[in-house]
């Protein structure tokens, strides 16, 4: 039976070649391309007779189905009169089964058929799946690469991509009518056309082939590709030998560039669109592969049916259709996928229909951050939580342009001094009023310069005014939006208060006013101090020099966009220019996520113009030869440089520095941190137990390794002076005199012991396993012993020790008793060694001994104090603290009270009554 209707098919190429079907020969119509012969009426009879007898002596032969339909040949023949050799009679795209069971489709006639689309391949990944579940054929080294639409399949001749389906899928509808229909993809070329100065794709590149182009006569082709040696692109299709260019049109593709294509085709004629445009036409479409051609090829789709001919570019987005796409629907097609109403990089079509954000935003999320660079990032443009941490912007003021990082310029600045800075330069604003320098929100690239729900500004400032100088109004530091009684405008301010005490943050929205953070500061003129303010949702911070002074509420309220958008930011001052800050200001940033302690710390510590921490900016110190820019306390008085300038006294004379305590160790904290947030360094543990006063901390050799703090805070506040002072603390010994640590171990220590006294050192350690007592020091190759005094301790006494020292002499008192004195500090340890060391307490890193017992109430002085403030300051009986009538001891030994609360258990009864 196959051999007669190949047969019938050959005759029917016959015939038209030879001129074409006449009218009056019978119709027997299988499909207006590949159509059985009309066959005179003799000849069919013949032709059946035939059929029918090979189907009586074979009965087997009666339920076969050449085409795979699930219509037996005798059926289609007989009953449907369609060809069994292919499931798509007509070549609408419609498989022979479903119009016959549609009563308003004819599986014979191309003219009845339902529009749809057959095929669509999106490229998400590179074994070919699709939305139909069609397993490929083929799916080798095809490479998966940013796509026009999220991914798309890399196809390239040196790793010899390939990508092919069947021509038939599992509904028996072909991936691409043949006859009729349209094709649109997404393309992006490796490679340049020669006219806009690349080599073009180096080979006849497949975009998409059916069949083979072969030298076998027999062979039918239908393709549509590009010309290697010339820059154009070509439909074209073979049968019969013979190959007909549909269209053949020149290009120009840019490297890298998306271009979209589309082809429609059907008998009567053909065009080629690029971008939405009509480029070619050409004749219709009449020759192409038989259905076992089709069969045994499929489609390949970026390179030809051998594997090779590959499109050296990228594929995204593949439909094909069994109609002809109108033109207008292709021009709209594509302008849809190139309007970008919010100018984000991202099309209206890939926002709605891919990324799910605001097409009129381009920052859906508002999260500082634009939808574009969150996708090229990996955050989720919709979820303001998920964003990439962006510096949004830093204005130097290193220029007299005042342009930002990225090229932001001023959107006005009135009256602004341009000034020579610590650091290059700086802008002074305020001198004059009105005075602002204002930035645009959002910049015309969509960038913003800040975020006011959640982020950091950072920057420096020096003020023209003393703290508690009235100044009638507030300053604005940073402004944006407008200030409103009800909050309704939106606000959002960073600010000083009048009397320029006060650093305020305030925040209004949606009728809501928060006052976040109002802390206190008591600066003056000529100092730069370093600011930084994080906020978000939940808590906002503030850092001045690196330290956390305050924490307040977070950001609920802010400007809404169009808000911000209408205000712009302005800096020193209010968007009028009043409200002035009248302060210098150098290195202005913002943020688009809360900086870490961490990160404040460092960036102080790396680029603060005082190098010293002493109030005093290094390049003062160098011009003027005032002090030591790299000593905090060039005089080593115990008063930091800046702070003697402030009270008159000299800062290069030893002698005249005011009398202060200088640190106070109370141990009750969880981090163990001092009166001004002092952190500790610890090596090992130093448990918190009942001390004489409330707790103190345990240093036993089994714990700890290291305890320190700095010799000298960032803020250049030293927590000792071993020049001349007084040390004052509480311990208790877990051993009897001559039982104690072996060897030097000191109770606190400055500095390092050498053989050769080189390092320079201090110290205050017991020796001879705790039978003494004794101040030590060592410099410029010398060694001195201030006092050395024998102890008489029982191990779980408290003793009340209190050291003096100076120059002239130093002095030991334990208890209330002078119990030895001895020569002053006639050599101390180097601002180098001191700051190497920092203030050692308990322990000896070298032999891992500590002094094994309780230290509590450490207190130090740059003074020496009298007799009488420390026989006011000892009392034998253990204090307590709450008044309840028990000493914090017994509290906490014997009755588990709290030492801190005269009633622990809220009973209206005090503990000691209790």
């Amino acid at each position: 039976m196959k051999d007669v209707f190949e047969v019938m098919e050959s005759w029917r190429y016959g015939l038209w070649r030879r001129g074409g079907i006449h009218k009056n020969s019978e119709i027997f119509l299988i499909d207006t391309a590949h159509s059985m012969a009309l066959i005179n009426g003799t000849v069919k009879a013949m032709v059946f007779g035939a059929a029918i007898t090979i189907f009586c002596d074979a009965s087997a032969q009666a339920l076969l189905d050449s085409d795979g339909d699930g219509i037996p040949n005798t059926q289609e023949i007989a009953d449907y009169r369609t060809n069994p050799f292919n499931a798509d009679t007509d070549e609408d795209g419609i498989p022979d089964p479903e119009e016959i069971s549609h009563p308003d489709l004819d599986p014979r006639n191309p003219e009845s058929y339902q529009a749809r689309r057959l095929f669509h391949l999106s490229f998400e990944t590179s074994n070919g799946s699709n939305p139909q579940n069609l397993n490929p054929i083929a799916a080798e080294n095809v490479g998966l690469e940013d796509g026009f639409i999220f991914k798309g399949n890399h196809f390239s001749q040196e790793s010899q991509s390939k990508l092919q389906f069947p021509y038939l899928g599992e509904d028996l509808a072909p991936l691409v009518s043949l006859r009729r229909g349209s094709i649109r993809f997404w393309y992006r070329p490796d490679w340049s056309s020669k006219s806009a100065g690349g080599k073009g794709p180096g080979t006849f590149a497949r975009l998409l082939e059916i069949g083979e182009l072969s030298s076998d006569f027999d062979k039918g082709w239908w393709a549509l590709y590009l010309n290697s040696f010339t820059d154009r692109i070509h439909f074209a299709s073979k049968s019969f030998g013979f190959i007909n260019p549909q269209i053949s049109h020149q290009i120009e593709f840019q490297e890298g560039e998306w271009y979209q294509i589309s082809l429609t085709y059907e008998p009567s004629r053909s065009k080629l669109y690029i971008n939405g445009e009509e480029i070619a036409n050409g004749p219709g479409i009449f020759d192409y592969p038989s259905p076992t051609d089709r069969q045994e090829s499929g489609l390949w789709i970026g390179s030809s049916a051998t594997g090779s001919f590959q499109a050296n570019g990228t594929l995204d987005e593949l439909e094909t259709f069994n109609y002809v796409l109108l033109e207008d629907d292709i021009r709209s097609s594509y302008e849809i996928t190139r309007i970008d109403s919010d100018d984000d990089g991202i099309t209206d079509f890939q926002e709605t229909m891919i990324y799910g954000t605001d097409p009129h935003q381009s920052d859906s999320d508002g999260d500082g951050v634009q939808d574009l660079i969150e996708i090229q990032a990996g955050t989720e443009p919709n979820n303001a939580s998920d964003f990439p941490a962006l510096r949004l912007a830093l204005f130097e003021f290193n220029t007299g342009t005042f342009q930002g990082e990225r090229g932001q310029l001023p959107t006005q600045k009135l009256n602004i001094e341009w000034i020579r800075s610590w650091n290059t330069a700086a802008i002074n604003v305020g001198t004059q009023s009105p005075s602002v320098i204002s930035y645009a929100f959002q910049e015309d690239d969509l960038s913003t310069n800040f975020n006011p729900a959640r982020g950091t500004v950072r920057f420096w400032v020096s003020p023209n005014w003393h703290s508690g100088s009235d100044h009638t109004l507030d300053g604005r530091i940073l402004e944006l939006g407008a200030w409103s009684p009800d909050g309704s405008n939106g606000w959002w301010a960073l600010q000083f208060n009048a009397n320029r005490d006060k650093l305020n943050f305030i925040t209004q929205g949606n009728g809501q006013r928060e006052f976040n953070i109002s802390h206190p500061i008591n600066w003056r003129p000529d100092r730069w101090y370093h600011v930084s303010v994080t906020y978000g949702l939940f808590e906002s911070t503030l850092f001045i020099n690196g330290e956390l002074v305050a924490r307040g509420s977070g950001v609920s309220a802010y400007p809404s966009h169009e808000t911000a958008l209408a205000s712009g930011i302005h800096i020193g001052g209010s968007a009028q220019g009043e409200f002035n800050a009248d302060v210098r200001l150098d290195d202005f940033e913002t943020f688009n996520y809360a900086l870490s302690e961490s990160d404040n710390l460092d960036y102080y510590l790396a680029t603060r113009p005082d190098e010293d921490g002493d109030g005093i900016i290094t390049y003062d110190e160098n011009l003027f030869h005032l002090t030591d820019p790299h000593n905090p306390d060039s005089d080593y008085d115990g008063v930091g440089d800046g702070e003697e300038l402030d009270e008159g006294t000299d800062p290069n004379y030893e002698f005249d520095g005011r009398p202060r305590q200088l640190a106070a160790f109370d141990f009750e904290g969880a981090r163990l941190e001092g009166n001004h947030n002092q952190i500790p360094v610890i090596s090992g543990q130093a448990p918190q137990v009942p001390g004489w006063k409330g707790y103190g901390i345990q240093l036993s050799s089994e714990l700890i390794d290291a305890f320190h703090y700095k010799d000298v805070e960032l803020s250049g506040a030293p927590n000792i002076n071993v020049r001349r002072g007084s040390i004052r603390f509480w311990f208790q010994p877990e051993w009897n005199t001559g039982e104690g640590p072996g060897g030097v171990v000191p109770i606190i220590e400055m500095g390092e012991q050498s053989t050769d006294q080189r390092y320079g050192w201090w110290s205050l350690h017991f020796h001879e396993n705790g039978s003494r007592i004794r101040l030590q020091m060592q410099g410029r190759g010398r060694t001195f012993s201030g006092f050395d005094q024998t102890l008489d301790w029982k191990a779980g006494e408290w003793h009340h020790v209190i050291v003096t020292f100076s120059i002239s002499g130093s002095a030991l008192w334990i208890d209330g008793q002078k119990m030895a004195s001895g020569i002053g500090t006639i050599e101390f340890p180097k601002l180098e060694a001191r700051t190497e060391s920092g203030m050692v307490l308990g322990t000896d890193v070298k032999s891992g001994q500590a002094i094994n017992g309780v230290l509590d109430e450490l207190v130090t002085f740059n003074y020496e104090l009298s007799q009488n403030q420390i026989l006011n300051d000892y009392s034998p009986t253990p204090p307590d603290s709450d008044g309840d009538g028990l000493s914090d001891l017994e509290e906490l030994t014997i009755y588990n009270t709290n030492p801190n609360d005269p009633d622990t258990d809220a009973d209206g009864i005090p503990d000691g009554r209790e």
